[in-house]
């Protein structure tokens, strides 16, 4: 995973979303990346104001090779987000992905994270 900024100092991009094994490890990957890996007990993370992050839905054929068979990511972080009470999560409509992978039927979601009970979370998480 990484987190790119974009044009705008609020938002920042959550990138390879797919690549983590389940919606709690990618959260603990956006933890990580956030405090740079630093092992310091009473590190504070500091997120921005907002994060996008997008997730195939739905494609056409049998396999999806960058998605290792865990098709539904974004949906999976997004209500994982909402769960533990991490922040607000707004949904974009389902889209193809015309220019790329027209197969891929995407949707990109916005959260805004709570920083305090983001921080609470990583503190119990983040040794589990």
């Amino acid at each position: 995973m990484e987190i790119e900024q974009t044009q705008c100092c609020a938002v920042d991009e959550i990138c390879h979303l797919s690549y983590s094994n389940n919606a709690k490890d990618a959260m603990k990957d956006f933890c990580d990346y956030l405090c740079g890996y630093e092992e310091e007990e009473n590190e504070k993370l500091d997120p921005a104001a907002f994060y996008t992050f997008t997730g195939v839905v739905k494609f056409k054929g049998t396999e999806c090779a960058r998605n290792r068979g865990y098709y539904n990511y974004g949906k999976a972080f997004k209500a994982f987000i909402l769960r533990n009470k991490l922040g607000m999560v707004t949904e974009s409509q389902a889209r193809p992905n015309r220019i790329n992978h027209p197969n891929h039927v995407v949707k990109v979601w916005v959260w805004s994270p709570n920083a305090t009970a983001l921080n609470k979370w990583w503190r119990k998480n983040r040794e589990a």
